[in-house]
């Protein structure tokens, strides 16, 4: 037993965590300092004690703490949502969106980040942003299939009417050319058919949705229902 080794402290602070998140804080910081920077314990030690911070209305700190983190690793996907979800929670939407903005600018080309930010951005009401990262980075890489598949799905999820049970009909025909553009960058994939073939039934082209879903059902050996069911999952 080594009082000081980061594993101990880890430990001690998970311990403490719900009835002394202050000592907690105070043990995950510890811990921070004896580690490797940007090592996935790195980063959990930081979660760690922001999480307890918040517990003590130490929003700010905790803040302070994700912010130092980020900028070690700025493109840690856990910090960066930590980070965004405390802004949310005062109402900050403009500072929240600004992290995930800063965070996929920093780490262009990596769609995990990329991926976050638009969901978040839907989440909080705001999925303009989400819009023009994809943008961004389509304007960088413009034949990325996935990235043309995500755009697809953003709009698909932004123009759904819930009273209809329908997409907005403007909304539809972004996603249609955009699930277009993915599968005329790679056609064999059965994701991309799958959400095409889907897009083009709610815009009522059945016959040429029966025919990419028969391409997507060939290629994956899937029924229509499991190739829908992969729908945004690309």
């Amino acid at each position: 037993f080594i009082p000081d080794h980061p594993d101990c402290l880890t430990s001690r602070a998970v311990l403490a965590l719900d009835e002394n998140p202050e000592a907690a804080a105070s043990l995950f910081l510890r811990a921070a300092e004896v580690r490797k920077p940007c090592e996935p314990a790195y980063a959990d030690c930081l979660l760690g004690a922001a999480d307890a911070l918040r517990r003590t209305d130490r929003s700010e700190e905790a803040k302070s703490v994700l912010t130092k983190g980020l900028n070690t690793c700025p493109a840690n996907r856990n910090m960066v949502r930590a980070l965004a979800d405390l802004h949310t929670a005062e109402g900050n939407f403009e500072e929240a969106l600004g992290v995930y903005e800063n965070a996929v600018y920093v780490d262009s080309g990596s769609t995990g980040l990329l991926e976050d930010g638009i969901w978040f951005s839907r989440d909080i009401g705001f999925p303009s942003y989400g819009e023009k990262w994809l943008k961004g980075e389509l304007s960088r890489n413009p034949e990325n299939s996935h990235l043309w598949n995500q755009l697809g799905v953003h709009y698909m999820e932004i123009g759904w009417d819930e009273s209809s049970g329908s997409p907005e009909k403007g909304m539809l025909q972004k996603a249609l050319d955009a699930y277009r553009r993915a599968v005329e960058i790679e056609p064999e994939n059965a994701v991309f058919l799958g959400n095409l073939g889907d897009a083009l039934r709610q815009a009522g082209k059945w016959i040429e949705a029966d025919e990419v879903v028969g391409r997507a059902r060939k290629n994956n050996a899937m029924s229509d229902e499991g190739v829908f069911a992969l729908n945004s999952m690309a």
